[in-house]
């Protein structure tokens, strides 16, 4: 299964700039516990439960976007 975590910060009203980040996990089926383990673990991990964290598994209509996004990153 694949997986797109992506964190998006708000633009600063300072004028400070806009950070986007994507974790892309791939774990085979039988490692779900992991796959669940980890998606627990980062959201709950203090750089992202404040920066409105997203999943998007693979089937989900934004996946394919997303899947584009990332494999467009240097």
């Amino acid at each position: 299964m694949k997986l797109k975590f992506e964190r998006k910060e708000p633009e600063k009203s300072d004028g400070g700039e806009r950070i986007r980040l994507i974790v892309r996990l791939d774990f085979s089926d039988h490692e779900r516990l992991s796959h669940q383990r980890w998606l627990e673990r980062l959201q709950a991990e203090a750089p992202f439960k404040d920066a409105s964290p997203r999943v998007v598994r693979h089937g989900e209509s934004a996946y394919t976007s997303t899947a584009d996004l990332f494999d467009s990153l240097d």
